[in-house]
């Protein structure tokens, strides 16, 4: 299996996590308002899981995919007025600094995800302390799987910036 298929399996199982947090926050948040409002009986916590659970894996486990299917938002103001190969360049230059400070990034969310564990961290309630320790490192390996697919677009394009 080669470096770039290891990645895409990877970033298929994020985007699948991603997709199925989305649905468990639905059925999560509706049977809450289901309960609170016909049976006088909220369920406990569902604000704290779904701010520290579903939103961060549906947030960070879909950004390779994004990135994946060409999908981020961009602004192409100068690359259709200069060269193709002054563009090819453009793109290669910002493609390194992404890949800079996303590395940044991922290291900053891997040491916050490391201090989190050590501390067991926890969302206080009204009912119960609920470990969001897990739940902080789903950024890192969100960041992880969005930098390996920034990497693998710079590599794939530097072919682009030195032939165009």
């Amino acid at each position: 299996m080669t470096i770039s298929a290891a990645v895409k399996k990877c970033v298929a199982g994020g985007e699948f996590v991603a997709r199925a947090a989305l649905f468990l926050m639905v059925v999560h948040v509706c049977a809450e308002a289901i309960g609170r409002y016909i049976f006088n009986q909220p369920l406990p916590m569902t604000i704290e899981i779904v701010a520290s659970y579903y939103l961060v894996a549906i947030i960070f486990w879909s950004l390779a995919a994004v990135e994946m299917s060409d999908a981020h938002t961009k602004v192409e103001l100068l690359s259709e007025v200069v060269s193709s190969r002054t563009s090819a360049v453009a793109d290669m230059v910002s493609g390194v600094l992404s890949v800079g400070i996303l590395t940044l990034m991922v290291v900053a969310a891997f040491h916050e995800a490391i201090t989190q564990t050590r501390v067991l961290a926890v969302a206080s309630g009204p009912f119960f302390d609920l470990p969001v320790w897990p739940a902080r490192w789903l950024v890192p390996t969100g960041f992880a799987m969005f930098l390996a697919v920034l990497v693998m677009r710079v590599w794939d394009a530097r072919r682009g910036a030195v032939s165009a």
